[in-house]
C-alpha cells in the first residue's frame, strides 16, 4: 500500500507538527491511540492525517536525519496497532507504511478521516472503560469538550456518507 503522499513531504524542512501531521520519536501506543481517534474524528474535515513514527520533533520541528526505527521491529508494530485500534468505537483502521527516509526506516500511520464519526477511545490503558472523544486543535491531541462532541456529532449528520 502507497501512501497518498510523499514521505519527504512530510519531512520537508520547514514542515512543522500541525492538525495534519504528528511526529513520534518511538512506539507509544497510548499517545498514538489517542491521535488515531483525533485524526479519525477529522474535526476540521481536512481528510485526517499522519502519525510519523521514527523522527524526533522538539518543539514540532522534526529532525533530520530522522533517528530511524529498528526494521525488526516495525512488524511488532504493526501488530500491536491492530490491537491499539481495537480501542477505538466504533471500530477504525489506519493504513500503517514502513517508509524509509535517509537510509532510515519509518514507520507512517495515515489516518484519513473516518466514515463512522465521532470515535472515542480510552483516556488511559489502565482503565479502558473510562472513554473520551479526541480532536486535533492545531498541534495537539485532546479531548473534546462537550460543545465539541455536540459539533462531531452534527458534522457526522451532515457528512455526505449518511446522506447517501
Amino acid at each position: 500500500m502507497n501512501l497518498p503522499i510523499n514521505i519527504e513531504n512530510l519531512l520537508k524542512a520547514g514542515t512543522i507538527e500541525s492538525e495534519r501531521i504528528e511526529y513520534k520519536s518511538g512506539w507509544n501506543p497510548e499517545p498514538i491511540m489517542k491521535t488515531i481517534c483525533a485524526f479519525a474524528n477529522d474535526f476540521r474535515d481536512l481528510n485526517g492525517g499522519y502519525i510519523v513514527i521514527g523522527v524526533e520533533a522538539p518543539d514540532g520541528i522534526p529532525v533530520l536525519p530522522p533517528k530511524g526505527l529498528n526494521p525488526k521491529a516495525i512488524d511488532k508494530m504493526q501488530r500491536e496497532l491492530i490491537g491499539v485500534t481495537r480501542l477505538i468505537e466504533p471500530p477504525y483502521s489506519p493504513i500503517s507504511v514502513p517508509a524509509s527516509y535517509q537510509d532510515c526506516s519509518l514507520l507512517v500511520i495515515y489516518c484519513p478521516g473516518g466514515n463512522s464519526r465521532p470515535y472515542r477511545c480510552a483516556i488511559n490503558n489502565a482503565n479502558k472503560s473510562n472513554k473520551a472523544y479526541y480532536i486535533r486543535q492545531h498541534s495537539s491531541t485532546i479531548p473534546a469538550n462537550q460543545e465539541q462532541e455536540l459539533e462531531l456529532i452534527r458534522l457526522t449528520r451532515e457528512s455526505p456518507s449518511t446522506t447517501s
